[in-house]
């Protein structure tokens, strides 16, 4: 963060996961000033998963996500 400051980078932490260990990381953020947002998605039965190959997002989950952090900044573009 502090790094981003000197050289004029605005930097933001997205968490992609619902999980109370990504909501401490980005409340820490917050109380940092460092600007975060959870763009996850609830997914009880895998469908923005890349089953059966892998438990990785797919591409639905990454369009939501895209839109999600576009909507968190773009007051900042």
């Amino acid at each position: 963060h502090q790094i981003c400051q000197k050289n004029n980078i605005k930097l933001v932490v997205a968490g992609i996961n619902l999980s109370d260990r990504t909501k401490k990381m980005l409340k820490y953020c917050r109380e940092k000033d460092i600007p975060a947002v959870n763009i996850g998605v609830k997914n009880p039965d895998g469908r923005y998963q890349n089953l059966p190959w892998d438990g990785h997002p797919n591409a639905w989950a990454n369009t939501v996500y895209s839109y999600r952090l576009y909507e968190f900044i773009k007051d900042d573009l």
